[in-house]
């Protein structure tokens, strides 16, 4: 029998309006929020680096970018890379390739790049999710509301 479901970390069980300060007694959980974005590393492209640089800030302002979580998104952005290297041998080489096998004959198949492109992409995905990078994983976080909200917008909102 499994486990059960995964622990979420408190902020985002707060995010998502689920928190209660009762079932979270005893329970060890390492936030240390990051107060700077990190470079990103040199080996991304310099479109993977904007998307990180625009992605983390995304997280930051949100208090949700925690220093336990850059290896993380490093992955995260490995894999976007490899997704982008993926699509572009595609686009050049075809979905179906031809290829000879070792007694000469020549049959179409599939482009393994496809294969490549599909892992990556699932990869993304189950990473993402843990950061609200995908519209279902956004939805169940509840937006931050401002502070200072205007005392109209507070009539209209109730």
């Amino acid at each position: 029998m499994g486990a059960g479901r995964p622990r979420q970390a408190a902020k985002i069980k707060q995010l998502k309006g689920t928190f209660q300060p009762c079932r979270e007694k005893g329970q060890l959980e390492s936030y240390c929020l990051a107060e700077a974005i990190p470079a990103p590393p040199e080996h991304f492209t310099d479109k993977t680096k904007m998307l990180w640089d625009e992605k983390l800030r995304i997280l930051q302002t949100h208090d949700m970018l925690d220093k336990m979580d850059f290896e993380l998104l490093e992955q995260y952005f490995q894999q976007y890379q490899i997704v982008q290297a993926a699509s572009r041998a595609i686009n050049e080489e075809g979905m179906v390739i031809e290829e000879t096998n070792s007694k000469g004959f020549t049959y179409k198949t599939k482009n393994p790049n496809i294969l490549i492109l599909n892992d990556a992409t699932k990869q993304m995905l189950s990473i993402g999710c843990n950061f609200g990078f995908t519209p279902a994983s956004r939805a169940k976080l509840k937006a931050p509301t401002p502070e200072t909200q205007s005392k109209l917008s507070k009539m209209i909102r109730g």
